[in-house]
């Protein structure tokens, strides 16, 4: 996987925020609404690309599963669609989790890109979220976890399925930590031998093997936008 950066060329790197999704879980989702208004509004000053908002298991994760928060998705998202300029709100769902008719309210409320998250072998379960969020005009990637825990070629099969219900990126999520960079490397060079070239690859970086209570919230994913 031959992959060049070059400024002069007119890359850049697209830099989303999830302080304010994948950051609920060291809190325990208890972000109040003024804290999630002040925090994206220093974000979007600062000129980040793109805000992701929700509870940390995405929309309609408060349940007694996933812990309850300080408020409902729906508040924090309005809170911070109320303050931004130049950002583009996002969000994250799980299919089984939030449904489609949550995802629709979201764009309701502003959110215009939205990554759908499923195991690494179950992509099949994102065909209704990713056409519906394409059919609303949404930015959408595939968001395969746990990509540790099938080979190379099975995780590209996975994301040549997200791509097919129109995705346009998909990622090598290493939720668990697991991959060390021959891994990543693998996976997405199998990636480049199923995708189309215009479907973005991207990976999100792995958690480590610290308790998720001692990890500071992860300010922000970078990705390479390459024409």
């Amino acid at each position: 996987m031959n992959v060049s950066f070059d400024v002069a060329k007119g890359d850049k790197l697209y830099i989303q925020d999830v302080t304010l999704r994948d950051g609920m879980h060291a809190i325990r989702h208890m972000y109040g609404v003024d804290h999630v208004r002040q925090i994206a509004a220093a974000l979007d000053a600062a000129g980040v690309d793109a805000i992701e908002v929700a509870h940390g298991d995405g929309l309609s994760g408060m349940s007694f599963n996933y812990g309850f928060g300080a408020h409902t998705d729906w508040e924090w998202l309005e809170a911070v669609a109320s303050v931004l300029t130049r950002s583009v709100l996002t969000t994250l769902i799980l299919p089984g989790v939030g449904t489609v008719e949550e995802l629709r309210r979201a764009y309701d409320l502003g959110v215009r890109s939205v990554r759908v998250a499923t195991h690494c072998t179950e992509a099949d379960v994102s065909k209704q979220h990713i056409g519906i969020a394409r059919d609303l005009g949404m930015d959408v990637a595939g968001f395969l976890m746990m990509s540790h825990m099938i080979d190379a070629e099975a995780l590209a099969s996975q994301a040549a399925l997200m791509e097919s219900y129109g995705a346009q990126c998909v990622y090598v999520t290493d939720s668990g930590g697991a991959l060390d960079m021959d891994g990543v490397r693998e996976r997405l060079e199998a990636y480049d031998r199923v995708l189309r070239p215009e479907t973005q690859r991207l990976r999100a970086s792995g958690r480590g093997h610290r308790p998720r209570a001692a990890r500071a919230p992860r300010p922000c994913r970078a990705r390479r936008r390459c024409r």
